[in-house]
């Protein structure tokens, strides 16, 4: 650090961290290491996530609870798996069915298995790659039908008409060519949205693996501001967050744009109110803005020490050829983490960690909700929370934190972090308020993309990745339980493409994107759409985020 200067210093916190943890992530770069290169595997993938959040606040469109989905009227479900990604939110929306009558449309390239009882269910199974198109031949339908109020938006929505505009392309022809799908069928499904009621959109987490995930969540977003400002009734919306603290990492700050609470870094008295309540010099975050694409900076030299707080980049992160490049390239690596991961194998020192039933703090799932965890036994062996270990390097490098305990950090946070305050919970979970953001309705626009996403020549299939019912992430593998349930990834294939093939169930096949191959054995069904291959990304063995 003295040799090359604290902008090369850089850091990843992680989605499985605790609040506490990962507010002294970027209290350990920020405030004593100097250094603004810090971030986590989500907004390394799509930095708009946090972005479209907002622009959701500034629209004044949230995200209620998702036990609240059971009392929703309709309920947009776009390119998730319920029972596999959000289980408890599968479950209130089927609850939602059988009791209030809730309206269902799920909106996905697969046929995935939903088992409800729901009066109301418009089923979209798209082609892949064309998302985009769905969303806004909704919105224009909504426009064109008069199913809102058109002069309502138009008087609070100050770029309506150049949004109208925006929709020409959006035909019926060139949608049903593009997704597959009828207008009679699209136009039932935006009837069933635009009618009055309490409606919720869940956007799954294949959206952001797509090429296209910051334009089909804007046109999610304009999906929403059309009823919000145009329609009877309320809208909520439900951002892709895949683990336990997806949201709660970035509520933190662990992202070289944004400090705790979604502050700018380059607010200056931001940076000044946290120097103080540090008893610090103005925090200089400044210089280049390496963690922005932080694997491309190590590869080319700029990072010269990177410390991953419990992640996989190598098994999980998209683009796990650069990641593995990457760290391959940086002097020095620190991985601290519960299991021997692939990355951690490529460390220079390793600190093991205890897991989340070993240590104290708090959760934030996507509807912004702080959840607290117990530890249910001491940490084994001679592993040490993520917590004791930020703690013992601030101490180390001479600059000892203030607090001790999780509660004095949980105290800081509540004085540092406005939307965080008052809101840690004793044995119930609060949601925190989005305060301070400012009101700016506004659609999201951008260029018709004159054709799906992706598909490449001389590759007849395209690749999808998702989890799988019985895991998640790369550490359920060390699960000996869920190995047992299922053991084996899967490569699925629907029975037309199998034939054509010359494949029977359970053949072994190798998946050749040009880039890198996989080998795993056929499952056939008819949940997976022709010109389709369905691999799940949770397997070492299958490593799909190489292709």
């Amino acid at each position: 650090m003295n040799r090359s200067g604290p902008e090369t210093v850089a850091g990843i916190g992680s989605e499985k961290l605790t609040n506490e943890e990962n507010y002294l992530v970027q209290k350990l770069f920020r405030g004593v290491y100097g250094s603004n290169q810090l971030t986590n595997l989500q907004n390394l993938q799509a930095p708009y996530v946090n972005a479209f959040m907002i622009r959701c606040f500034e629209n004044g469109i949230v995200s209620k609870p998702v036990t609240e989905l059971q009392n929703a009227d309709v309920v947009l479900v776009f390119n998730s798996d319920l029972p596999s990604e959000y289980p408890v939110g599968g479950n209130s929306i089927r609850k939602g069915a059988i009791f209030n009558k809730t309206g269902i449309i799920y909106a996905n390239p697969r046929n995935v298995r939903f088992d409800h009882m729901s009066e109301v269910d418009v089923r979209l199974n798209y082609r892949l790659g064309s998302d985009v198109f769905l969303a806004n031949r909704m919105c224009r339908i909504l426009i064109d039908e008069e199913m809102v109020d058109t002069g309502k938006i138009s008087q609070s929505v100050p770029n309506f008409t150049d949004f109208v505009q925006s929709l020409a392309a959006y035909t019926a022809e060139a949608t049903q060519k593009a997704t597959g799908l009828t207008d009679e069928t699209i136009m039932r499904a935006a009837r069933h949205f635009a009618k009055k009621a309490d409606r919720a959109i869940l956007i799954g987490n294949d959206v952001i693996d797509t090429s296209q995930g910051k334009e089909i969540l804007h046109a999610l977003l304009n999906l929403a501001v059309l009823v919000h400002f145009g329609g009877e009734g309320s809208v909520s919306l439900h951002p892709p967050r895949e683990h336990c603290n997806s949201q709660g990492v970035n509520d933190m700050g662990v992202t070289p744009q944004f400090l705790p609470g979604y502050r700018p870094v380059t607010d200056a008295s931001a940076r000044q109110a946290l120097a103080k309540e540090w008893g610090t010099a103005d925090l200089a975050l400044g210089g280049a803005n390496l963690a922005e694409d932080l694997f491309q900076s190590c590869v080319l030299g700029k990072i010269k020490f990177l410390h991953i707080a419990g992640e996989d980049p190598v098994r999980f992160f998209y683009r796990g050829a650069l990641a593995k490049d990457a760290l391959n390239t940086v002097p020095f690596l620190v991985v601290q983490d519960s299991y021997l991961t692939e990355t951690a194998k490529m460390a220079d020192i390793v600190l093991p960690t205890a897991t989340y039933a070993e240590k104290e703090g708090t959760f934030t799932n996507m509807t912004r909700h702080v959840q607290r965890v117990a530890p249910a036994i001491l940490p084994q062996g001679k592993s040490r929370t993520d917590f004791d270990i930020f703690c013992s390097l601030a101490h180390a490098f001479g600059k000892p934190f203030s607090g001790s305990s999780v509660m004095d950090v949980q105290d800081e946070i509540s004085r540092t972090v406005p939307i965080y305050h008052d809101v840690f919970p004793g044995t119930r979970s609060q949601q925190w308020v989005p305060t301070g953001f400012a009101n700016k309705p506004g659609f999201e626009i951008h260029p018709f993309p004159g054709q799906p996403a992706g598909g490449r020549e001389g590759y007849p299939l395209k690749l999808l990745t998702s989890n799988h019912m019985f895991h998640i992430g790369s550490y359920s593998q060390f699960s000996k339980s869920l190995m047992e349930i299922s053991p084996e990834c899967c490569a699925e294939l629907h029975p037309s493409d199998a034939e054509a093939m010359g494949l029977k169930e359970g053949d072994r096949v190798q998946i050749d994107s040009g880039n890198f191959k996989v080998e795993a054995p056929v499952k056939i069904n008819r949940v997976t759409a022709q010109g389709m291959v369905y691999i799940p990304k949770n397997w070492a063995q299958v490593p799909v985020n190489l292709l």
